[in-house]
């Protein structure tokens, strides 16, 4: 029996659980969350199988019980944590992908990653660990994708664009060919990128521009 335990499990989780449900790969799914003993979110609680806190991690009975982990947290320095700790403790931490996506074979994506329903990853791309590129997003060939990038649904990203760690490409946006975007940059909502844009900070508008630095 394949087991999967889940870090997180609020909104992001929901749409992990269904990719994993698409798969039909595990026959169980468990989640830790640090809310577990918050009595504001017991809703939740009644729809997932919690079985307790993110300190469970380092638990031997889980680790017996659970070969395989993914983190489902949206703040990628969180999630680039915990996939670290996951590793060092001997977890499996798989690469998602939903079954409407199409993935070129030359592709390499890092662990923890997750593509969504009916993404296209054109040849050549490479990205680091915990990616989540979400719905309907396209990348084309030879792009770059640092760790914990996060790209909202509807993205376009053309080809040889490199994007640096933990940056967010928001819903809708569109990014040219040759493009440099740095790290910890968060690139707003329909935006178009037609120019490189440094690390940590912020870039809106048409063509997009930068706001303000983080």
């Amino acid at each position: 029996m394949k087991r999967i335990i889940i870090i997180g499990a609020g909104g992001h989780s929901n749409v992990i659980e269904d990719t994993l449900l698409e798969q039909d790969i595990f026959n169980e799914i468990a989640y830790l969350d640090d809310n577990f003993n918050n009595h504001k979110n017991s809703l939740f609680k009644k729809t997932k199988n919690i079985l307790g806190t993110s300190k469970l991690i380092f638990d031997k009975d889980l680790r017996s019980d659970f070969k395989y982990a993914f983190v489902a947290i949206g703040d990628s320095e969180i999630r680039l944590n915990f996939i670290d700790q996951l590793e060092n403790l001997g977890y499996e931490i798989p690469i998602i992908i939903h079954p409407t996506s199409w993935i070129s074979k030359s592709v390499s994506l890092g662990i923890g990653s997750i593509i969504l329903s009916h993404a296209t990853i054109q040849t050549g791309v490479r990205g680091g660990r915990g990616l989540i590129i979400n719905n309907s997003c396209s990348v084309d060939h030879d792009s770059f994708l640092g760790n914990g990038v996060h790209v909202a649904p509807g993205v376009n990203i053309a080809g040889s664009v490199h994007i640096g760690d933990r940056s967010w490409i928001g819903i809708g946006a569109s990014v040219i060919e040759n493009i440099h975007i740095g790290s910890d940059v968060k690139i707003g909502a329909n935006a178009a990128v037609i120019r490189d844009i440094p690390s940590s900070v912020n870039a809106i508008g048409v063509p997009a521009k930068i706001k303000n630095k983080l």
